[in-house]
């Protein structure tokens, strides 16, 4: 099956039999040779996980340079370095040719979803949620526990502190937060939303920079911090993951789980700790790529995944039924069962 998809319409190249040899003639490679070098040495040197995954790049790289050739097929050369980036196994590589996108987005498509929105939306927030910036919200059972769902660390949190004074105001025993399916967004949002639920100042996660050419030439440890803002919450707080939880989601997670009234429910999160950068390549396509790499307290490493507390998946009873599996059990963990 192919890691990418031609953005090309398909009904046009049918109905014009010349738009083919168009597309290929504008979009011949001046130098491929070139171009696959470039491409070579950035990950080499550049890219942040060649150790951590036990990557021997410079193999893929002798395995795949007689495949490329001056003047060849730009299809063709787009499949190369596809193959040749899928094996960083790293949602945050990518190659935009504008007529194509490589990926790899096996970190989560092998695993179950443990999510269905519409569950959600008609049985637990229906009708007459709140929807504050990008946070969706209401209480649940009688103002017995707070819900939240956050989708994307790309919308708003301004309401935060809305939220949580209305969780106050009803009392409620505590919140569950439900990040499932959040791909990430700006890890400036994910760090307030932490700093709305820490009860002091903790070290959030280190960050290190690549700083040289030797895939293991990296900075000093830089520390991130967590400070609390806003009202404070010591009520117990479930948060709900599943493996499409990504990026900014990741760190978010690991964030949380740093204080001592979190527990994190359901499958760990897909990863996705190394911040990318983009290159234009010589023939102009784009390349996306990780160059930083993050650790939790700890020194744990979670560009794989973050490690839930709980594991726990839909069961497919209750989806029939229309409950979801995981909000149940978070209702249990904070009535202490």
């Amino acid at each position: 099956m192919k890691k990418y998809y031609y953005i090309i319409s398909l009904l046009g190249v049918i109905a014009f039999s010349s738009c083919e040899k168009v597309l290929m003639e504008k979009e011949l490679s001046d130098d491929a040779t070139n171009n696959f070098e470039v491409l070579s040495n950035i990950i080499s040197e550049k890219y942040s996980y060649l150790s951590l995954k036990n990557i021997n790049w410079d193999s893929i790289v002798s395995a795949n340079r007689p495949k490329i050739s001056n003047g060849m097929n730009a299809i063709d050369e787009f499949e190369v370095y596809d193959e040749m980036l899928y094996t960083l196994k790293d949602g945050h590589v990518n190659l935009n040719s504008g007529f194509a996108m490589s990926r790899n987005w096996d970190w989560y498509l092998g695993s179950p979803s443990n999510f269905d929105w519409n569950i959600i939306e008609r049985n637990y927030l229906e009708e007459d949620y709140f929807i504050s910036g990008g946070l969706k919200h209401r209480t649940l059972d009688e103002d017995k526990y707070g819900y939240v769902y956050y989708g994307s660390f790309s919308s708003s949190i301004s309401y935060i502190e809305f939220v949580k004074a209305l969780f106050v105001n009803k009392e409620v025993d505590g919140i569950i937060i439900d990040v499932r399916n959040n791909g990430g967004g700006y890890l400036s949002y994910a760090t307030d939303f932490a700093n709305a639920f820490a009860d002091e100042e903790r070290l959030g996660y280190k960050e290190f920079y690549k700083t040289g050419a030797n895939k293991d030439d990296f900075s000093s440890p830089v520390n991130h911090m967590i400070s609390p803002e806003g009202e404070k919450w010591d009520k117990p707080i479930v948060i709900l993951t599943n493996r499409k939880c990504f990026s900014s989601t990741s760190f978010f997670v690991t964030m949380m789980k740093e204080l001592p009234n979190v527990t994190v429910l359901g499958d760990d999160t897909g990863g996705g700790a190394g911040l990318p950068v983009d290159y234009t390549l010589p023939n102009g396509w784009y390349l996306r790529f990780s160059t930083t790499r993050a650790t939790n307290n700890l020194g744990e490493d979670f560009e794989l995944g973050v490690k839930v507390d709980e594991y726990l998946d839909l069961d497919a009873t209750d989806v029939q039924n229309g409950k979801d599996t995981l909000i149940e059990r978070a209702k249990e963990i904070i009535d202490g069962v």
